[in-house]
Formats: structure tokens, sequence, C-alpha cells
């Protein structure tokens, strides 16, 4: 970030005003130098060259952030008037630019840059967070004698090449203020061991073809179920898409054990990483698979047919599971992103049950189309987005009991909501 003081300023607030929508009033959390319980953690994906920045209001001479390990942490933006000392400890080469401007990294001057009373848009390079008992930065306070008076709002976490790792608003003094926010969109993060979602009573065995779409994320090259429909009384899965070795599988069965068809794509391309679109479409006459749009070359394992209806003789398939094979013996445990299912009646354009996914709770699993509501099982954490996909979102906790900052001027000048 570039420009004047004023110039910063300005810019700060009309992105705080367009975030929020207040119309000038706009909210913060507000730290007093004199309570020293009170900060917020933020987890840490750790290494040398990482990148802090912040938008915050100060007039008090303390640390800006630190980071907590089992012996005892260390701190960076110590700023003092009058200090001739260094700025942090164990902590890189850390250079400070406040409203885009190099600041000399000694308390007195980025104290003089920062303790005005003002907002300012804040930018730390050069941090080394790459101790392996660092596993959270501790921002507003390390210790009794390390307490600022004011606010800090939208604040970034990056790696050495810029790439995003934690970005939380701060538009407030709870939990829910300083969620990982990414870029926006909101997943759940599937956590490769005992996460799922489960849905009951779903009457899709009178269907003879069928269509499912939907999105997935995984660097994970193992066995990960998509989505299944499954009869309880079975002990496999009758209908299900997953991945194994990077390529996109079906299978579908009219018997436990007994594999009619099952296909997987050619290319093993699909565990790298990056979110992919999927477009499976069973019929009797034949069997697509797309992803991300193309139709794929497509291996049929030996000793099974190439066409079989959608639920051909299979029992009554009464529950659909994502991120797991089946309910009763769960396998194969999704390891990424699952969002936006669909699935389709036998003309392939109406549907029957869809699901967005869009987030780690029962309500993100609601049926937009009928009333076959997911249930959440395991710990999922939450996946926000990126520039190049998904990742596992790192979500701050306040400690303490905090004020609201307030004001009621656009983000000019901020106080303690009374």
């Amino acid at each position: 970030m570039s420009g004047t003081r004023s110039d910063v300023r300005s810019d700060v607030r009309a992105d705080a005003r367009a975030d929020e929508g207040v119309g000038g009033i706009l909210y913060g959390m507000w730290w007093d130098e004199n309570s020293s319980g009170n900060y917020v953690s933020l987890p840490i994906d750790g290494e040398s060259g990482m990148i802090f920045e912040t938008t915050m209001q100060n007039t008090a001479s303390k640390v800006i952030g630190a980071l907590s390990d089992a012996n005892g942490g260390t701190y960076f933006g110590y700023f003092l008037d009058g200090g001739s000392g260094g700025t942090g400890a164990h902590d890189g080469t850390p250079a400070y630019y406040v409203d885009g401007v190099l600041v000399a990294s000694d308390q007195d001057d980025l104290h003089d840059a920062l303790s005005d009373g003002f907002p300012h848009a804040l930018r730390v390079t050069g941090l080394n967070l790459s101790h392996a008992d660092w596993t959270q930065m501790i921002l507003g306070g390390y210790s009794a004698s390390f307490i600022p008076e004011g606010t800090f709002r939208d604040v970034v976490l990056r790696q050495s090449d810029e790439t995003i790792v934690g970005s939380w608003s701060g538009y407030g003094n709870t939990n829910a203020d300083w969620l990982d926010k990414g870029t926006g969109d909101v997943g759940m993060w599937f956590d490769g061991v005992n996460d799922k979602v489960l849905f009951d009573g779903s009457p899709f065995n009178t269907k003879t073809k069928g269509r499912i779409t939907g999105s997935f994320q995984t660097s994970s090259s193992g066995y990960h179920n998509i989505w299944s429909l499954t009869d309880e009384t079975d002990t496999g899965a009758d209908v299900s898409v997953y991945l194994n070795g990077g390529k996109f599988y079906l299978t579908v069965r009219t018997a436990p054990g007994v594999n009619i068809i099952y296909a997987h794509t050619d290319a093993a391309t699909f565990a790298d990483g990056a979110n992919h679109t999927f477009d499976v479409q069973v019929d009797a006459s034949g069997n697509t698979i797309k992803v991300d749009g193309v139709t794929q070359a497509v291996t049929y394992v030996a000793g099974n047919s190439s066409t079989v209806a959608w639920a051909d003789d299979v029992d009554d398939i009464d529950i659909l599971s994502v991120g797991i094979r089946q309910e009763s013996t769960p396998d194969g445990v999704f390891d990424g992103v699952v969002r936006d299912l669909v699935l389709y009646d036998e003309d392939g354009t109406t549907p029957l049950w869809s699901v967005n996914g869009y987030g780690n709770t029962n309500a993100d699993w609601t049926d937009k189309v009928g009333s076959n509501d997911g249930t959440v099982s395991g710990s999922p954490s939450r996946a926000v987005s990126t520039s190049t996909g998904w990742r596992e979102a790192n979500d701050g906790t306040v400690a303490g009991s905090p004020s609201r900052a307030v004001s009621t001027d656009g983000g000019t000048t901020w106080a303690e909501e009374s």
C-alpha cells in the first residue's frame, strides 16, 4: 500500500463502509492497556519471511503481536515513546511499513508513526514464524506490560510469497468477528478421519437412471468418497462416486459386493489440490463422467458392465452419505472440500435433492428441494476460499471480556463503546 497518510486513511474508511454497510457507524474490538486478559489468539501456519497486515489505531506504547510457544514465546511490533531498542525478539528481521512508508525498526520511530490516535495501515514483512512450538499469534497483548490501547481490524497473515494463510475482519469483540474469512466463500473441511454428513430417508430406489453434480477439492491421492447412496441393511454402497489414486470413480451395485458398474477415469490428475466440478450420469444405455465440464475417457474394470440402470434390482436406498462410503462400516473418509451437490430425477434436469455445504454445521447442509436435511458428524473445520482453491480456516479466539470499539465517523477515529 502506498500514498500519503491521509490517502491511506481515506481508502481504509471507504473499504470499511463498503464491507459493513452501516452508514458511517463501524465496530471493532477495543484493547485496554490496563486489561491484560483481553486479546485475540490467531492460529498460524508458520514459516520464515511471513507478512502481517492490519488497520490499527493506538494511543499507548505497547506491543502489536506476539507468538505463543511452550517456552514463553516471543513478540514483534513493540513500540515505546523514546525507546531505542529493537521492536521484537527472535522474530526474524521485520520491516515496518506505516501507511505505505518504511519506518525504521526501532521502538521510538514505530511509536511516532502509530501512536497519534488515528487509524493507520500497518504492514510488517520478514517475520520468522517457523519455530516448531509456535502454534498461535497473540494479537494485542503478550503480558501485562505489552498491551496496546485502541483497535485492530482487517488483519491478514501471508506467507513470504504473499499467499494468505489467515484473514480476519475483527469487526467486533466476539469469536464470530474473528472467523477466518478467506476471500468470502465458505465450505466444510473434511479431515480424512471421521468427518461426514448423513441424510436419512431418501426414496431413490424407484429411479432407473440419474445424475449427480457437485464440486470437490483434495490433495490426497488415497481413497476418498465424495457421496454415496446406500441401503442401510447392506454392507456396501449401492451407488457411489469417489477418488482413488487421483482418478475419479463410479460404482453401481445390485447387491453387496457385486459391482455392475465399476469405472474410473483414465486421467489421474484430480487429487491436485485444485477445485474441480463433476457431472455424472448413469443410464442403462450408457454412462458419462465429466470433470470440469470435460467428458472423461473411462475404463471399466474387468468383469463389470458399462451399462446398468441407476438402481436396477437394488433394495431400498434410504441413506445418502457425503464424505464416507456408507454408514454401517464407514471408509474412504474424504480429505478436503465437497460442495454444491445436486441429485437429479430421471430427466437429468429436475432436482430431487440439493445441498450447498457452505459450512460445517447442520444448517449448511439442508435440502433446498425437499426435506432430506443433513446431520454433520465428527469435528469438521470450516473451509474458506482463496484465489486458487480452498484451505482449512484458521479461526481466531477472543480471550477475556473486551469491549467493542465504535467509530461514528466512518473510521476516522475510534473509541471504546460506552
